[in-house]
């Protein structure tokens, strides 16, 4: 069977969730996928976790790498991927059933489309079927996540991969450049990607994550003015930052 798409993970003493993450991933059905885990230096045991899942299924392979952060690790992942789709999952959240063979369908039926976006449910816990376990604080949003993405290939290519300088809003910062070179950003109204909100969580840090996202938002409107782009960014790329906020205090 041809590989289909490649599934990139940033993981970083991650022992606690990588293995529910991978679980979400290889349960995937209908699609030929790979899933490249980039540790980022871990001094856990998460390589030890990873390198046992890749010997009981070829699909996942383990690359290490020196501590550089999320933005090289995600760099090192597309480095390596085959596929001519992409896309991303965090090792502490997870994959719905049926997100990733959806979403292929979608953007091959739009040839025009670059980019497809689905939902981002935040949650607390949940079961091994992805289902939020009863009472579990629970929030749906459509935002730019690149878990709730399916992206292809070439762009990369066309604008580039993660700025290694940007420590937030690096995503955000990509799917910026997206939009600034024209490409069609499809959406979906399905979950694409389940955030587990959690105290280790980096977006923990409000005012990184708010300094992130101006940056992100800054170096777009250099570039925009620069270009004479005068479109306004769509109400998509605003909403994550917001949608943190408020499920802290659910």
């Amino acid at each position: 069977m041809t590989l289909e798409v490649s599934v990139i993970m940033p993981a970083y003493n991650a022992v606690r969730f990588i293995e529910a993450a991978l679980d979400s991933l290889l349960a995937q059905t209908s699609v030929e996928l790979e899933i490249i885990v980039v540790d980022d230096g871990s001094i856990d045991e998460t390589p030890r976790i990873v390198e046992q899942i890749a010997t009981a299924d070829p699909r996942v392979r383990l690359i290490a790498s020196p501590h550089r952060g999320v933005s090289a690790a995600r760099n090192t992942g597309l480095e390596a991927a085959r596929a001519p789709f992409i896309t991303f999952l965090d090792s502490d959240d997870l994959c719905p059933p049926g997100k990733t063979a959806r979403q292929l369908a979608r953007l091959r039926a739009d040839p025009e489309a670059a980019v497809i976006v689905g939902e981002v449910m935040f949650f607390r816990e949940a079961d091994a079927n992805c289902v939020p376990l009863p009472g579990t604080r629970t929030m749906r949003i459509l935002g730019v996540n690149l878990g709730a993405a399916l992206i292809r290939r070439e762009m990369f290519d066309r604008v580039g991969g993660f700025d290694p300088q940007i420590d937030q809003g690096e995503d955000l910062d990509f799917f910026l450049r997206v939009f600034e070179s024209g490409a069609k950003i499809a959406t979906e109204t399905e979950v694409a990607t389940l955030y587990r909100r959690h105290a280790a969580n980096l977006t923990n840090d409000t005012m990184g994550v708010k300094r992130g996202a101006l940056r992100a938002f800054h170096k777009s409107l250099q570039r925009r003015r620069a270009q004479g782009e005068v479109r306004p960014h769509p109400p998509l790329f605003y909403r994550r930052q917001a949608a943190e906020e408020e499920f802290r205090d659910i």
